[in-house]
């Protein structure tokens, strides 16, 4: 579950008594969340997790992952595939 607020900042018991007639105090939305995996990396920042690592790998997922290299830079890849049971 993801949950995202917004806030007026009455922090104060007569703040939110008056409040309350204005509609003042905060805002709450909750969405369901996704296991995502993907994003991009640059010469500059990026990290690359894998969603369940290292305890139980996520079975059915893709990961979409763009690589900008700028000039002078490179990326070296070195891949070891494990097998694992996935349930």
């Amino acid at each position: 579950m993801n949950v995202r607020f917004r806030s007026n900042n009455t922090l104060g018991r007569a703040s939110r008594m008056f409040c309350l007639e204005r509609k003042c105090g905060f805002d709450i939305d909750v969405e369901p969340s996704k296991i995502e995996c993907g994003g991009e990396i640059s010469d500059q920042s990026g990290r690359i997790t894998t969603p369940g690592y290292p305890k139980q790998l996520i079975a059915h997922i893709a990961c979409d992952w763009k690589f900008y290299a700028g000039i002078g830079y490179r990326y070296i890849f070195d891949f070891s595939f494990i097998k694992q049971d996935v349930s």
